[in-house]
């Protein structure tokens, strides 16, 4: 019973510390998708690394001209550009 307390605990600290790490890294995010300066490119971002929504449910959002393949390959270039690729 004693072992099942301390693995229980275990569990327990590492669900706590991997929040604390998803906390960071999503207010990382938000911190450079505000920094943004191209509004669209800044909605792409905000629905795909936020919202976590697939590229044909980013494409909707945007409006009926935009693609799956287009908002991808925008994204991929700001990307590119920002990490100097």
């Amino acid at each position: 019973v004693g072992d099942l307390a301390a693995k229980t605990a275990d569990l327990k600290r590492n669900i706590e510390e991997a929040q604390q790490k998803l906390i960071l890294k999503k207010t990382e995010t938000i911190l450079f998708v505000n920094n943004i300066n191209d509004s669209y490119i800044r909605q792409i971002v905000i629905l795909r690394d936020i919202e976590g929504m697939r590229w044909y449910d980013v494409a909707d959002a945007m409006g009926k001209s935009v693609t799956a393949e287009s908002v991808r390959k925008a994204y991929e270039r700001f990307m590119q550009k920002e990490s100097g690729i």
